[in-house]
Parts: structure tokens; sequence; C-alpha cells
């Protein structure tokens, strides 16, 4: 638990790092990476430019492969917040419902296909344990 605590901490900092900008942001990368404190990708637009574009670190640490810009994470549950936050935003602006069915945004199999956002960020659809349907690679 301290590690995830700490490890979420350092995300704040990282991401409080990039958006002020007073540093170019594979600087940023670049020194939370020498120190041991980064392993992912980052991928930042600004104004429809590609800012940053980087992965750093390893995709298997035990077997020393290294990442790239196609390598997936597992990322836990450290994305949820911010997709709550930025699926708010879009309410707010009138681009979207909570009662919008999911399935007219993005992708879903039929049994999924009247599922709500609101029960989506609710953790309330049924949608079945998605780390199965992944292929472990390495």
């Amino acid at each position: 638990m301290k590690t995830l605590i700490g490890n979420i901490l350092i995300g704040i900092s990282l991401i409080t790092q990039l958006i002020s900008c007073k540093q170019h942001p594979q600087d940023v990368m670049n020194e939370y990476y020498s120190k041991g404190e980064f392993n992912g990708s980052v991928l930042i637009v600004k104004n429809g430019q590609i800012v940053c574009d980087t992965a750093l670190g390893f995709r298997n640490i035990e077997k020393r492969l290294k990442a790239d810009k196609n390598t997936s994470f597992y990322i836990a549950s450290l994305s949820k917040s911010f997709t709550s936050a930025a699926i708010l935003m879009l309410e707010q602006k009138g681009l979207l419902k909570l009662d919008d069915k999911a399935s007219h945004f993005i992708a879903l199999p039929e049994y999924a296909k009247n599922i709500t956002i609101r029960q989506l960020l609710h953790h309330t659809s049924g949608i079945k344990d998605y780390e199965n349907l992944f292929s472990k690679k390495d």
C-alpha cells in the first residue's frame, strides 16, 4: 500500500510538472527515468501538435525487454479518476450525458450495448473482468 501511494504521488508530481511546461516534457521524463522513478509511455498533445511522444524503460523488467511506443502497460485503477473527471467535463460542455449508451461512443460487445456511461463510472455495468481478455506476451 505504501508503494502504491508513493507511486501515485510521483505520478501527480510528474503530471504537475508536465502541465506547468517550465521544462520540455521530454526532459522531465528523462529526469524521472534516470532516477528510476518512471517506466512507461507518455503522449502529450497540445493544440493538435505532439509535444512529447516517448517510451522509457522496460516492458518486462526481469527479461530486460525494452518498452516501445506500442507497449501496453498494466495501469490498474490509476486512470479511473482522470477518466471520470474528463467525462464529467464533457458532460458539463454538453457533449454527452451520463445516461447515454457507451456504445454510442465506443465499440462494445453485443452483451454490453445498453450499458450507460453512468453505469461504467459507478462500476455497476456488469461487464466481465477485462484482464482475462488480454493475452500475456512477455
